[in-house]
């Protein structure tokens, strides 16, 4: 009796792990359908957040789509070449962002690349830009501030 049940759990579970499959693999389909999309919106000059926002995805999903389709040949990174030393090479001394390396070692998210340089620097060294780089495009579009006067003092009467 208690075989039945652990076959039936192992079959769940069977089941779940194709599920969960399927769903990868769509995802995956749906990045690859956006990436020259997010390419073109881009080079129309649209904002991350706009981009985001029209296809349902956040803004860093939306930069490291754009990110991975913009890779050159020439920059990317052999899965054997792959080491904590090379990551922090790109990260600290050619200051490139997560999502950068990444796309560059052909992962889809930053985590592992995180854990290489984390690897190499100790725990907890490695902080994100990948929010900085869209912010740094956002600022490049918005028109510069006018500058306020100070709070709390209201104009005299004449």
């Amino acid at each position: 009796m208690a075989t039945k049940a652990k076959k039936g759990k192992k079959t769940k579970a069977k089941a779940e792990d194709s599920e969960s499959a399927g769903k990868r693999e769509a995802a995956r389909e749906r990045d690859a359908e956006l990436r020259p999309l997010i390419v073109e919106e881009r080079e129309e000059g649209k904002k991350w957040s706009e981009i985001a926002e029209e296809h349902s995805i956040q803004e860093t999903k939306a930069l490291m789509l754009f990110t991975e389709a913009t890779v050159k040949p020439s920059e990317k990174i052999k899965p054997d070449d792959l080491t904590a030393e090379l990551v922090t090479e790109l990260r600290d001394e050619e200051e490139l962002a997560w999502h950068v390396i990444a796309a560059r070692a052909g992962y889809s998210t930053v985590g592992p690349i995180k854990k290489l340089y984390e690897e190499e620097n100790g725990e907890g060294t490695a902080t994100g830009r990948v929010k900085k780089a869209a912010e740094d495009d956002e600022e490049d579009e918005k028109p510069a501030k006018k500058a306020k006067g100070k709070k709390g003092k209201k104009a005299k009467k004449a």
